[in-house]
């Protein structure tokens, strides 16, 4: 997504018109925003809810998913493991809140031209949930309806999510290109597929079998969309095991670098370093640490020595204020005492 799009989505900005909206978009993505109008505000929604979640996620490390517009558009031009992240959680986000528009009649576009009812059973493609047959009646389950719109939401995320990548043509086998411009195209086309892989990859978490036990032990079961708050901390561990990938490339699916062996599909894929995000350095996505709190008390990323980087940190007392002693008055209003309560934060220098 355009950086510009992924600042307002972050800051929730209202937009003056539908082509306002859509103005900042990739050709392909802007004709999709003017035919699906209504579908633009839970796109919007999925993306501010993602990036919400990617905060919390990565609250107390050193890359915090600032959604600073300068870290936006400089970090996303990188291929790097937290690039990846973004990629995945906001492809994620969108799934959610179109499946959950289109379950609950809150799109005015047809969500079920995919062939796909609410009442329905779900496509053959889907093994784990087709109706029952005299050759195996007990190893499959019985269709109990459909809680959430998945399919289309996994449909459309797609279409407005990868048109940057699909709507772009790299040609490598042209000839009289210098070294400098085929390594360049050749670039390119590595992030193209990194972003549809990273896309493709945040959908899949989006997408499970639910049953009482949450595990499908159940013959009747339910597709729904697990919680923004799961589908973050899922591509969290993915993040922590995700994989660099080779520079080249088989039939358009991407290679692990050691193995040289096709990526499974879940997996978040990178292909540069991410720098140390200690020291300030917007055209790498990187903010730094200076200024950040840190805990003294903490062994983990937000203790002091990790967070500052061996730069060291300062302390100071703060007084904060806050409502206590609250009573309730008939009728009927709460009054409360302000109470201060002085405390020592610590600072990254």
């Amino acid at each position: 997504l355009p950086p510009q799009f992924l600042q307002d989505a972050a800051d929730q900005a209202t937009v003056e018109s539908q082509e306002a909206a859509c103005r900042d978009l990739h050709p392909l993505q802007r004709n999709f925003c003017r035919r699906q109008q209504d579908l633009m505000p839970h796109i919007r929604m999925g993306v501010h809810g993602s990036l919400m979640h990617c905060a919390r996620e990565f609250q107390v490390t050193r890359w915090n998913c600032s959604q600073r517009s300068d870290a936006i558009r400089f970090g996303l031009r990188r291929s790097t493991r937290e690039t990846a992240f973004v990629q995945a959680v906001t492809s994620a986000g969108v799934t959610h809140s179109i499946a959950k528009a289109c379950s609950l009649g809150k799109a005015i576009y047809k969500c079920l031209n995919s062939g796909t009812s609410l009442t329905s059973p779900p496509r053959p493609s889907d093994p784990h949930l087709l109706p029952p047959t005299e050759e195996a009646p007990e190893k499959v389950y019985h269709w109990s309806g459909c809680s959430d719109n998945i399919y289309d939401g996994d449909r459309l995320a797609a279409r407005f999510m990868d048109a940057t990548a699909l709507g772009t043509t790299v040609r490598l086998r042209e000839v009289n290109l210098t070294r400098r411009e085929r390594k360049r195209r050749r670039r390119k086309k590595l992030r193209m597929l990194s972003l549809l892989h990273n896309n493709g990859a945040g959908r899949l978490t989006v997408c499970r079998c639910h049953g009482i036990s949450g595990s499908c032990s159940l013959r009747s079961c339910w597709r729904v969309v697990p919680s923004m708050l799961e589908i973050s901390a899922a591509l969290r561990m993915r993040y922590d095991s995700a994989v660099k990938v080779s520079r080249r490339w088989r039939s358009r699916r991407l290679l692990h670098r050691r193995t040289h062996q096709p990526v499974h599909p879940a997996e978040l894929v990178f292909w540069q370093r991410s720098p140390s995000y200690c020291s300030r350095n917007i055209r790498r996505g990187s903010l730094g640490t200076e200024g950040r709190e840190c805990s003294l008390e903490s062994s983990g990323g937000q203790s002091c020595g990790s967070l500052c980087c061996g730069r060291g940190h300062v302390s100071e007392k703060v007084v904060l204020q806050h409502k206590c002693h609250c009573r309730f008055h008939w009728c009927c209003e709460v009054r409360c005492q302000v109470c201060q309560t002085e405390t020592v934060v610590h600072k990254c220098l």
